[in-house]
């Protein structure tokens, strides 16, 4: 018996090698795989002074070529109009890179190029990849914990005192607290920019300006009744809660909610919530194919062509509100005075 040995013809190259290991990982197509690869790899191999953000720079290498200048306009006005401040790099260095590993994004002056060893550049490429499947291919538990991680993490206060992840899972979560409120908001602004590019690429010559919040609005999210009735909700879900597991605990409201609260208080308020995220994301690296339809989409609820005393605009909150609880209250809704 000999050993026998593949022709260099047979043998793969790093980047089929590379596609077939997350073939065999990960939840995507075979072509879906090869065109986040192809546009991970041109991210990364940006020159440092041409870099704009994280998101801009994925999401105009994921367009078509001929599509890339306009995407890039787009993806201006949701990331300066639309999305908290800094959250695409927010996202990249907390969801989708290593534990540890620094982002090329968090010194934008920085031109330094560092050389990675084969084990370092598999790492990141497995942890981005796995960390885009959180977003949004691995349901919605998975996204809302990627929103939650997004957060900022607050201290217990004296009303927080009993806040604890009372889980049953078998995946420990990290005792981290964040505000309701920020959490809600985000949610808002993922579904308005979702919202935002869907209507920019399927409906061509359609007014995108509705997406766009009021400027007041923009500037100070209490102001939003709808988001302020989602943080209260969820304050007072995560008050219950603790009550439920602990008899000692007062049903005094909470000021900051855990994760277990959040992925509890959507399962039984806003199961749609964590599709913001999904959705969003699948617009973002997959501009030109269809939502998978294992899935369902979060589709910011739209007004018919009359005004109501009840929403004052497209970016209304209450919308938001309405599309976060049911499929059936999303897209093109009418108003009953």
């Amino acid at each position: 018996m000999g050993l026998t040995s593949s022709s260099p013809k047979e043998q793969l190259s790093q980047e089929e090698q590379d596609v077939k290991y997350l073939g065999e990982r990960m939840p995507f197509g075979d072509e879906e795989l090869w065109h986040v690869y192809r546009a991970y790899q041109a991210m990364k191999s940006k020159p440092a002074e041409e870099r704009i953000s994280f998101l801009i720079d994925i999401g105009v290498q994921c367009a078509p070529a001929e599509k890339q200048e306009e995407r890039m306009v787009l993806l201006q006005a949701v990331e300066h109009k639309l999305l908290p401040p800094n959250l695409g790099n927010r996202l990249y260095e907390k969801v989708l890179l290593p534990a540890q590993a620094k982002s090329e994004y968090v010194d934008a002056g920085s031109s330094s190029q560092t050389t990675e060893d084969s084990y370092t550049r598999k790492m990141k490429l497995e942890s981005f990849f796995d960390g885009l499947s959180d977003c949004g291919r691995r349901g919605n538990q998975k996204a809302l914990k990627v929103l939650f991680d997004c957060c900022r993490p607050q201290a217990a206060d004296n009303n927080d005192k009993g806040t604890k992840n009372f889980s049953s899972s078998t995946e420990a979560t990290n005792g981290m607290l964040v505000d309701p409120l920020e959490l809600v908001t985000m949610g808002y602004r993922i579904g308005l920019a979702s919202g935002f590019l869907f209507t920019a690429d399927n409906a061509e010559g359609q007014d995108v300006s509705h997406f766009f919040p009021e400027d007041d609005q923009g500037e100070n999210p209490e102001s939003h009744s709808g988001l302020l009735a989602l943080a209260e909700s969820l304050k007072d879900f995560a008050a219950k809660r603790q009550q439920r597991f602990d008899n000692t605990a007062t049903t005094t409201p909470v000021n900051h909610v855990s994760e277990d609260d959040v992925q509890e208080w959507a399962e039984q308020v806003a199961p749609l919530f964590g599709a913001v995220l999904a959705t969003f994301v699948h617009m973002l690296f997959f501009p030109t194919r269809p939502y998978p339809p294992t899935r369902t989409s979060f589709d910011f609820p739209s007004l018919a062509e009359f005004t109501s005393t009840f929403v004052s605009s497209g970016s209304s909150s209450l919308l938001f509100s309405y599309g976060c609880m049911s499929p059936a209250l999303g897209g093109e809704v009418s108003t009953v005075e």
